[in-house]
């Protein structure tokens, strides 16, 4: 009889020998004489020999190759498979889906050490059209430690929510410059593949474009910079020009370059809008205006509207109107919801702290009183100063520089929507007479 007869018989007595402790007891210690514990399956215990387990040593494509034809339910079945790495002198254990590398918490983890910055703004799409533009330049990184060399790939989330995040093509590097040329905001993350084939996701990066705001739901509003007749363009010039504050009426403040003009509702850019406008009284309302008309109405008579015209409710009415509406190509007058939407949703009022979709800060240090809007809590996306209002009844200017109002498209019966703020709480859904002159901020079409 030979070695391997031999060796061959030796092996059947002794699984013979254990197949009746299996039976009995599922739990097996091999080296003592001693019942293993309750949690153990199998137990290697020895005094007198000292040892440990060796693992089947493979290469990366040796340990790559065991699965490679595996099918996905066989590949499911194998978790928990385990080899040592030669090559990269770990012990890898499949997970089902990939092999996960533990290399006893030394340097050789895979680990994002530094996550790209959560929100990042630009406020133009062309960097330095105008002076004193603000906002950074919306570039974001990564840093990563693990096994070399590490390879880097970004991704778009897109706003279709049931497609796969794209990868973007040719963006393999740690650091990325997002597309900068469209308004909006987009989602970004970036994987990083180490040279075991391991891979982590980075923590998602917001990247917005142009002033704007965060909705309740997480997209973004795309509102102009500025008032509508403001000259002062960018968020720093309009927040860097000192302003008087002005708690009683007052016709003489012509601080337009930053709070801008003040709108009688409906009515087209015709002059009227000018803070230092004429006025003219009327006990009725007319029925149109002649070309050329540009004084600011005084009614006197209910229901307060500078018009009676039949079609007067469609003038701003949530969509663009060619003929009546202020606001340039590509933009109106913003709807009721698209106000509360960057507040807190819905039409109820509450104190600024009460913010949901973002941080809403009130502004007044040696500047232009207003609130800053910052979808982070640290980043101001839009700027809505304490532009006052126009009365009605005489055509005086008030709460300049203590207050705002909004104009929206939106009505309610004889009456039209808008926001109304002062430093303490936001009204996003008040009711007035579409003959006072508000603000208007536009937002975009698109």
């Amino acid at each position: 009889m030979n070695r391997r007869q031999i060796l061959v018989q030796t092996l059947l007595v002794f699984v013979m020998l254990l197949l009746p402790l299996s039976i009995v007891n599922a739990q097996v210690t091999i080296g003592a004489d001693q019942e293993p514990q309750s949690y153990s399956l199998l137990e290697l215990n020895t005094t007198t020999v000292k040892g440990g387990i060796q693992l089947p040593k493979l290469t990366t494509a040796e340990r790559d190759a065991l699965l490679s034809s595996k099918t996905a339910a066989e590949k499911t079945a194998a978790k928990g498979l385990t080899i040592y790495n030669t090559v990269t002198n770990c012990i890898d254990t499949w997970n089902g889906t990939a092999w996960v590398s533990d290399c006893s918490g030394g340097s050789d983890n895979l680990v994002i050490t530094t996550q790209p910055r959560a929100f990042n703004w630009r406020e133009t799409a062309t960097a330095g059209s105008m002076s004193g533009i603000g906002g950074e330049s919306a570039t974001i990184s990564v840093s990563a430690t693990g096994i070399a060399p590490l390879a880097y790939q970004w991704y778009e989330i897109t706003a279709n929510q049931n497609a796969a995040p794209a990868p973007i093509t040719g963006e393999t590097a740690a650091t990325f410059t997002p597309d900068l040329s469209a308004l909006g905001m987009r989602r970004y993350y970036c994987q990083v593949t180490d040279a075991n084939g391991n891979s982590i996701n980075s923590d998602i990066a917001e990247v917005a474009v142009g002033c704007g705001a965060k909705t309740v739901s997480g997209g973004w509003s795309k509102f102009m910079c500025y008032n509508l007749g403001a000259t002062n363009q960018s968020i720093t010039a309009q927040k860097a020009v000192s302003s008087p504050v002005f708690s009683y009426p007052d016709t003489k403040n012509t601080h337009s370059a930053v709070y801008g003009d003040l709108y009688q509702w409906g009515r087209t850019t015709d002059g009227h809008e000018k803070r230092a406008s004429t006025t003219s009284t009327t006990t009725a309302p007319v029925t149109g205006l002649t070309a050329g008309t540009n004084t600011f109405l005084k009614i006197t008579s209910y229901p307060y509207n500078w018009t009676s015209a039949p079609t007067a409710d469609l003038n701003w009415r949530n969509q663009k109107n060619g003929t009546y509406d202020p606001c340039p190509a590509g933009w109106r007058v913003p709807a009721q919801g698209e106000w509360s939407d960057i507040f807190r949703g819905g039409s109820a009022p509450g104190a600024s702290g009460t913010a949901v979709a973002n941080t809403w800060s009130w502004y007044s240090t040696g500047g232009t009183n207003g609130y800053e809007i910052k979808p982070d809590g640290e980043t101001t996306t839009l700027f809505l100063p304490a532009a006052g209002y126009r009365e009605r009844s005489n055509g005086e200017l008030y709460s300049v520089g203590s207050g705002g109002r909004y104009w929206s498209g939106s009505l309610s019966s004889v009456y039209s929507l808008y926001l109304l703020f002062d430093g303490s709480n936001v009204y996003p859904a008040y009711i007035t007479y579409r003959s006072l002159g508000l603000s208007v901020r536009c937002i975009s079409e698109l």
